[in-house]
C-alpha cells in the first residue's frame, strides 16, 4: 500500500525502480533477497552474472504484482535469519506509520540504506528514515530509472566501480525493500 491507486505513476515508477536495482545488482555479481511489506508477490534473481536469463522470473513477478494491504507479519521482524549483509535499498511513496517503521528497522547499524522517496510524499518518510541512519533520495515518476541509480551511487559517495565489487558485505549480498 502507500503508492495511490492500483496502475497509478507511483506504483509503476515504484517497479521499474525495484526491476532496474535488482537486474542491476545481481549483475554485478550480488545476491538478491527482496523484502516486502505487503504479502510476497515477488521473486528475487536467482543468479548471479546478469544475461543468463535466470532474471525473467524476477521481472515476470514484478509485472504481475498488485497493490495490497500492507502484512507486516512477525517475520517481517527487523533484520533477517541470515548472517549476509550488504547494502539496502527502499522505494517507496507514502507508507503508513507502520510500514514506515518496519522500512526503518530493516538497516543495521552496519548496513549502508539508501531509501528512493517518491518526492510529492517525501518529506515526513524521509525524515523518520534519515532519523533511522538512511540516506534518502527524493525522486519523481518521471525520473529515468537509470539516472535515479547513478544518483544513488554519487550521493552515497560509492563509485559504481566499487558497488560493482561487492565490497559491502563479505558475502556480497544486496536487499531491495518494496
Amino acid at each position: 500500500s502507500g503508492y495511490g491507486a492500483p496502475g497509478g505513476d507511483d506504483f509503476e515508477w515504484a517497479l521499474s525502480m525495484v526491476a532496474s536495482l535488482g537486474v542491476h545488482l545481481v549483475g554485478a555479481g550480488f545476491l538478491l533477497q527482496l523484502r516486502e511489506s505487503g504479502p510476497t508477490q515477488l521473486v528475487a534473481p536467482t543468479e548471479a552474472g546478469g544475461g543468463t536469463g535466470h532474471d525473467m522470473e524476477f521481472l515476470e513477478s514484478l509485472a504481475r504484482a498488485q497493490l495490497v494491504p500492507d502484512h507486516l507479519r512477525a517475520d517481517h521482524s527487523a533484520g533477517t535469519q541470515s548472517d549476509l549483509r550488504g547494502p539496502l535499498f527502499a522505494v517507496l511513496a507514502r507508507p503508513s506509520d507502520e510500514s514506515l517503521q518496519w522500512i526503518a528497522s530493516q538497516r543495521d547499524s552496519n548496513e549502508h540504506g539508501i531509501a528512493l522517496v517518491i518526492d510529492a510524499h517525501a518529506s515526513s518518510a524521509s525524515e523518520a528514515l534519515r532519523r533511522a541512519g538512511w540516506q534518502c533520495i527524493a525522486v519523481r515518476t518521471t525520473d529515468d530509472p537509470a539516472e535515479v541509480w547513478a544518483a544513488a551511487l554519487d550521493d552515497s559517495g560509492v563509485s559504481g566501480e566499487a558497488l560493482a565489487r561487492p565490497r559491502f558485505a563479505e558475502e556480497g549480498e544486496s536487499h531491495v525493500v518494496a
